[in-house]
């Protein structure tokens, strides 16, 4: 197994365990089969929230709440009033993934949060893990999609207009957790 980059790949790309942008390193290159297939796209991006750690969880852990902070969401349908635990699913209505069914399959509060779901296109994994910073919390937001049938053959030009809707996401989730009322949306 690889423990990280390879050294050819950190000196030619200038990556540091997965952490640059250009990067095809442990979580990608890792990913592939014997026959080539695609990757799994990973990004990730980290943002500072101006509230305390367990605020910052249950508004995450409230998956209703995505639909005030993530773009891309058109409708978040959970059975849950409130937040959810682990094994809860909710399904959600994406502008570019289409319909897509999610479960909470880990849950340590106040530090992390790990959703797996799966859609007609992609099989995603969301894992946002949260660490106190003062008066603040940082959130580190990683996304892993597994490209599924013919959008296989798209995951290399896929890659980059991910990264620009996360980066947009995670600029919109760190003003919205901010606000001080940020209670599930009505």
């Amino acid at each position: 197994g690889r423990e990280g980059c390879a050294k050819t790949e950190a000196k030619t790309r200038g990556c540091r365990r997965g952490r640059e942008r250009n990067c095809w390193c442990e979580a990608d290159a890792g990913n592939r089969d014997r026959l080539g297939s695609p990757p799994v796209i990973t990004v990730g991006k980290k943002v500072l929230v101006e509230r305390p750690a367990d605020e910052v969880f249950d508004f995450l852990a409230d998956v209703r709440n995505e639909e005030r902070w993530n773009p891309n969401v058109l409708r978040i349908e959970s059975e849950a009033d409130g937040p959810l635990t682990v094994g809860g699913t909710f399904e959600g209505i994406y502008r570019r993934g289409g319909r897509m069914r999610f479960e909470l399959v880990e849950a340590v509060r106040p530090s992390r949060l790990v959703f797996r779901g799966g859609g007609r296109q992609t099989t995603p994994v969301g894992t946002l893990e949260l660490e106190q910073a003062g008066l603040a919390t940082r959130v580190r937001m990683k996304g892993e999609m597994e490209p599924r049938g013919l959008m296989k053959l798209l995951a290399p030009l896929m890659r980059k207009p991910i990264e620009r809707q996360y980066a947009t996401v995670a600029e919109t989730f760190r003003r919205v957790a901010a606000m001080e009322n940020a209670g599930p949306k009505e």
